[in-house]
């Protein structure tokens, strides 16, 4: 089959992250898989396997018909349309209905908080019965189904994946100071204030450092923050970093991760997380807890009492053993692998193809 990924631009995301894995996946599996952008590649884009097609329409206006015809001369190269976000559906559909496209579209969510909580459209209604719909979350197919009206048998379950990197440990848990990962980009729904408390407290009997990843979304939560780093006297303890795409090399040096959003879908984080061993204590919400609470259920905490998130991880820095992490990359395997993701979306695909 011909496969035609399609996102609006390869900016860094979680989406772009999503979209590039798979679409590289796909090429090493020998699949017939292109990508299309229909604004500029975007910085993501270079990370493409070099001999995946690209293109990208550099759209100007929204509604430009030359544009539209632009897609649709590609799109009738391929058998699927693997589209990413609500906002490039409602493109694509509007293409195909101007156009008579008669084609195979999946349609990606990997996030649809904003979705959920908002009434639902009329075009919703109209456009999701006549696709088929992937979802990153049960939350999220149980709405697509019983609030927009999807049939069931056409909205499908697909937890993200981060694909896997190869870093030799480069920390002891003995070693005289506690490195801890704080990952997330800096806008108040990551909660990072509660981080920077349950440090601080930590931090009184303990010698540990702070490393904050994550660019910086909101200038004046980021300026709550640094004041509450200055009002703790931790400013020689925390450390941030705003330009950083390789969290799993930090990973790899790390002790413990720290993850207080109070909202997710995945977090896509937390498997970057597992695919290095990495312990972590996490506020429980969103798909990649759900899974990872059954198996560990130590690592997730159900409210943002500092004391109870202090003693999970003095607890998790106690009993964190070569073995223990071993038995996070293997449940990382399992769960997140390259392959069990590639199986996954092709039997979606095969399901969605016409007979």
């Amino acid at each position: 089959m011909k496969i035609l990924q399609v996102i609006d631009t390869l900016a860094v995301g979680g989406a772009e992250k999503i979209l590039v894995t798979l679409a590289n996946i796909q090429h090493r599996k020998g699949e017939k898989v292109s990508v299309l952008t229909l604004l500029e590649p975007g910085e993501l884009s270079k990370q493409l396997n070099e001999a995946i097609p690209l293109y990208s329409l550099n759209r100007k206006f929204k509604f430009s018909l030359i544009t539209f015809y632009k897609f649709i001369q590609i799109a009738r190269k391929f058998d699927i349309i693997h589209v990413h976000s609500a906002h490039n559906l409602r493109y694509v559909f509007l293409a195909s209905l101007l156009f008579r496209l008669n084609k195979t579209i999946i349609f990606h969510e990997h996030s649809g908080k904003a979705l959920m909580t908002e009434r639902v459209k009329w075009d919703r209604r109209f456009i999701y019965p006549k696709i088929w719909t992937v979802g990153v979350s049960s939350k999220l197919c149980n709405w697509v189904t019983t609030k927009v009206g999807a049939p069931s048998k056409r909205v499908f379950l697909l937890p993200n994946i981060i694909e896997q990197k190869a870093y030799l440990r480069r920390r002891n848990i003995n070693s005289q100071c506690i490195k801890i990962l704080f990952t997330g980009n800096i806008i108040p729904r990551k909660n990072l204030n509660h981080a920077i408390e349950v440090f601080g407290t930590f931090r009184q009997d303990t010698k540990a450092s702070l490393l904050v990843v994550g660019r910086v979304a909101d200038a004046e939560y980021f300026s709550e923050v640094s004041s509450k780093v200055h009002q703790l006297g931790l400013q020689n303890d925390v450390v941030f970093i705003h330009d950083c795409n390789d969290i799993q090399g930090l990973a790899s040096e790390c002790d413990l991760a720290l993850h207080s959003a109070t909202s997710e879908s995945g977090p896509l984080v937390l498997i970057e997380y597992l695919a290095q061993g990495l312990p972590f204590v996490a506020f429980d919400t969103g798909e990649i807890v759900r899974l990872v609470k059954n198996e560990f259920p130590e690592f997730i905490v159900a409210d943002f009492d500092k004391s109870t998130w202090i003693q999970r991880m003095k607890q998790l820095l106690r009993s964190t053993t070569d073995g223990k992490r071993q038995q996070l990359r293997s449940f990382y395997e399992n769960n997140f692998s390259e392959e069990t993701y590639y199986e996954r979306c092709r039997k979606i695909y095969e399901t969605a193809l016409p007979s």
